[in-house]
């Protein structure tokens, strides 16, 4: 991973990043107006609509920047690039300069869903910011993200950046954005399966600033962030990436 920073690089990590947290947060408002009751259905709405914007953001800016569009996706790839290239002050200078402009595209994307949805519909939601389940603690929620996001970053290693990956690189998007679903489908209805500090950062700040009202979201800062780190730990790569 040798990407020189540009503004075409750093415009594309806020564009994902934006398209991730508008799409996503989205479906989550209209199923709130619109659901069907059913909440396998409803779940599944949101689960491809998070995971589809991954897939057709990763499909357009893939090859540009790399398609991250989560700090701990920035984080976990890093880590694996570091093992195997060294280069630790390029590596986090890619850190810093990634970070930030995902951190702005959340806040863009869910300022934009506040205009597009009307206040009564985005209100009982708070604009799709990831909510745990009653009855599972902060402890717990942070395992899931954790362990969510493990296998997230791990699917990004192996099928976007391993040189040794066993698919074709034009398929890597679909892996990507179907490891996004898979964790939605299964972790949504516990954790919230934010899976991205930066999907649950953008909502929740729009969200504090308009109302007042800031929600906690510790466990899809720190599960995340703990599960990119690890993934970009033990990837078991043959040679390098």
């Amino acid at each position: 991973m040798q990407r020189t920073l540009s503004w075409p690089i750093i415009f594309s990590e806020y564009l994902g990043t934006f398209a991730l947290v508008f799409f996503g947060g989205l479906a989550v408002c209209m199923v709130q107006a619109h659901g069907s009751g059913i909440a396998i259905i409803d779940m599944l709405a949101i689960a491809l609509a998070h995971g589809l914007a991954i897939f057709t953001m990763v499909s357009a800016f893939g090859h540009i920047s790399g398609g991250h569009f989560n700090p701990a996706v920035t984080l976990g790839v890093c880590i694996a690039s570091w093992r195997h290239h060294g280069k630790g002050l390029q590596l986090f200078s890619l850190l810093i300069s990634y970070i930030p402009f995902q951190l702005i595209g959340a806040l863009g994307g869910a300022l934009a869903l506040a205009y597009a949805v009307p206040h009564a519909v985005w209100i009982p939601v708070k604009l799709g910011v990831p909510q745990v389940a009653a009855g599972v603690s902060l402890g717990g929620a942070i395992f899931i993200e954790a362990l969510l996001t493990f296998f997230l970053v791990m699917t990004v290693c192996g099928a976007a950046l391993d040189r040794n990956r066993g698919l074709p690189r034009a398929l890597a998007p679909l892996a990507i954005g179907g490891a996004v679903t898979m964790g939605i489908l299964a972790g949504g209805w516990l954790s919230g399966a934010a899976m991205n500090p930066a999907r649950a950062f953008g909502p929740a700040a729009l969200f504090g600033l308009i109302e007042g009202e800031w929600h906690p979201i510790m466990a899809y800062v720190i599960g995340p962030l703990i599960g990119g780190f690890l993934a970009g730990l033990v990837y078991p790569d043959k040679e390098e990436i």
